[in-house]
């Protein structure tokens, strides 16, 4: 009987501990549980959180949608105006070619009307030359005006008999001296020449010889002009390597020609050369910027994307940096040559003109326009030339 009760007594102490071992178990689970509920709860927020950032960017995305789609309306909205202007333009490039076509017909008629003119001129000049062979002619080719004196030349002044007011007699506003003439020869025998050189000293101041009169004669040529004991002006606008243009200066030299004229274009190194062989004579030097027979789009043809007076500007600066005594442009430019480069830098503008757009002079301007702009020398040739008057009566009615 005992023996059973102990036995009793083990089993219950058995189950009692294992009783405890499932209390300890039971507890451990129900913490475990609340922690994973509190895990639960935290995701459950992290999700809640997460969502609403979700419905956030949904929100912006549809915002953004409906912008994208009032901008894909705008365009194409802008794509259909587009495509009607492309249809304008189509229409009007059409009208165009149109145009052209009959302007190309035109234009074939007028090359045609052209020829027969350039018949009828050759055929004019011919007479002309007969009449020419049989009477005597002027060989002045450019005539000089400038609005200083020098000691070679027999000023004009404002008030000498068949000048009239100051306007009328050309006077330049921009100086109180009087004006003077030079002229140039044309490439015809010394004695004519020298005939019309004597006939004009005491009223002239410089004789311009230029390119085609040197090319004939040389420098044999310009020494029996200099024999008349006028000033020359020698235009021949060198234009090379620097060596060259220097070697050629010291020949001329030799000359002691007043003025001597060369390209800007060769640039500083040949201008610096030349003016290093001149130092020490009389000679001076003049650069010419922009012919005056040369347009905008003769400038762009050769590469030069500024317009004529904008080159002109930068030559002359160039120039007057350099130390050259002036430059050659059209009176069109002076004005603005004489702003930039001062009162002491010598203008002499070719291209002057009475009638201006008969020849492949371009920018013209009359011998009262060039002066009033500033110019200091203006050359006048064929106003002269292609007439048989007294070039000294000429001269003054053209002043």
């Amino acid at each position: 009987m005992i023996s059973n009760n102990k036995k009793i007594e083990v089993e219950r102490s058995k189950f009692a501990q294992k009783e405890q071992e499932l209390e300890n178990k039971i507890t451990l689970g129900k913490e475990a549980e609340k922690a994973a509920n509190k895990e639960v709860e935290k995701l459950k927020h992290e999700l809640t959180r997460e969502k609403q950032n979700l419905d956030k960017r949904a929100k912006k995305l549809d915002q953004k949608v409906n912008e994208s789609e009032v901008e894909r309306e705008s365009l194409l909205e802008e794509k259909k105006s587009l495509e009607k202007r492309l249809e304008t333009a189509k229409n009007r490039t059409f009208e165009i070619d149109n145009e052209l076509d009959k302007t190309k017909e035109e234009i074939d008629k007028l090359v045609g009307r052209e020829e027969e003119l350039h018949l009828k001129i050759s055929r004019l000049r011919e007479q002309l030359q007969e009449k020419e062979d049989k009477t005597p002619s002027s060989s002045l080719e450019d005539l000089v005006y400038a609005s200083s004196p020098d000691e070679t030349s027999v000023p004009l002044h404002a008030g000498d008999p068949g000048y009239g007011s100051e306007e009328d007699s050309g006077y330049n506003s921009r100086s109180s001296t009087p004006i003077k003439l030079p002229n140039s020869l044309l490439t015809e025998s010394y004695e004519r020449n020298q005939s019309e050189a004597n006939a004009l000293r005491g009223k002239v101041g410089m004789v311009k010889l230029g390119l085609e009169f040197f090319a004939a004669h040389g420098l044999s040529g310009v020494q029996e002009v200099a024999k008349c004991n006028v000033p020359i002006f020698l235009d021949l606008k060198l234009y090379d390597i620097p060596s060259t243009v220097a070697k050629t200066v010291e020949v001329i030299k030799v000359l002691s020609v007043e003025m001597l004229t060369l390209h800007i274009s060769g640039g500083t190194k040949m201008l610096e050369e030349a003016l290093s062989v001149v130092q020490g004579t009389k000679i001076k030097l003049i650069g010419v910027t922009v012919l005056t027979s040369m347009s905008n789009e003769d400038l762009n043809e050769l590469g030069v994307a500024r317009e004529v007076k904008s080159q002109v500007i930068l030559l002359a600066k160039l120039a007057k940096k350099i130390g050259l005594h002036g430059i050659v442009c059209s009176a069109l430019e002076a004005q603005e040559v004489r702003r930039e480069c001062g009162e002491d830098f010598k203008i002499i503008t070719p291209g002057i003109r009475i009638d201006p757009g008969h020849d492949d002079q371009k920018r013209t301007a009359t011998p009262r326009e060039a002066i009033n702009l500033g110019a200091d020398y203006i050359v006048i040739g064929r106003p002269i030339t292609k007439t048989a008057s007294s070039a000294e009566l000429i001269l003054k009615s053209l002043i």
